[in-house]
């Protein structure tokens, strides 16, 4: 399978979950294709990833897009995610980046959710589409060295740790992009 992405930590969170091989779109040609996520919603931009890049490699591709979604700053990250943070920035920095949002000061709901979804393009222009929200609330400090991402700073519900303090196969419960890729597979045996 296809994945219209670079990021090999991506590919190595689903490559467990594929019936078959995952790889990037990288194998099939040589240029990055930088898509601009112009949609107006996960969907929209997972879709125009997949849909682009399928339809220059002339294969079906799958694409995603997700964001952390912040219930006290509903406009701040959400499908603005990967823009808000500069470019380069490490996931450390990131992760401090939305720990300063919360001033100790101020009474802040901490209620978060993940979103992740990812969209298999073929490319005649057919789509198969599967979503996932997972809610969590924001730690106070970054903890953990598993995982990646935001997983550092996200508590999973019910229990005092983040993410990235969960062995790797508990953690993967609370993927919303693994949860989204086992529906997306599931459509598409059907």
């Amino acid at each position: 399978m296809i994945y219209g992405t670079d990021n090999q930590a991506k590919i190595k969170e689903l490559s467990p979950w594929s019936p078959v091989p995952l790889e990037s779109y990288r194998a099939y040609i040589n240029e990055v294709i930088d898509i601009e996520e112009t949609g107006a919603s996960y969907a929209e931009n997972a879709t125009l990833k997949a849909l682009t890049i399928a339809k220059e490699i002339n294969c079906p591709v799958l694409g995603d897009d997700g964001g952390l979604e912040l219930e006290d700053f509903p406009n701040l990250l959400g499908l603005k995610t990967k823009r808000f943070f500069a470019p380069g920035s490490s996931e450390f920095e990131m992760n401090e980046q939305i720990l300063e949002l919360y001033d100790a000061s101020r009474n802040y709901s901490r209620k978060a959710t993940l979103v992740a979804c990812l969209v298999y393009a073929y490319p005649d222009g057919r789509v198969v589409k599967a979503e996932s929200r997972l809610p969590f609330t924001i730690s106070s400090n970054q903890r953990g060295s598993n995982g990646y991402g935001f997983d550092s700073i996200l508590v999973v519900p019910k229990k005092d740790v983040t993410v990235a303090q969960l062995p790797k196969e508990e953690a993967v419960h609370y993927s919303a992009r693994v949860q989204a890729f086992k529906q997306l597979l599931n459509q598409l045996k059907g």
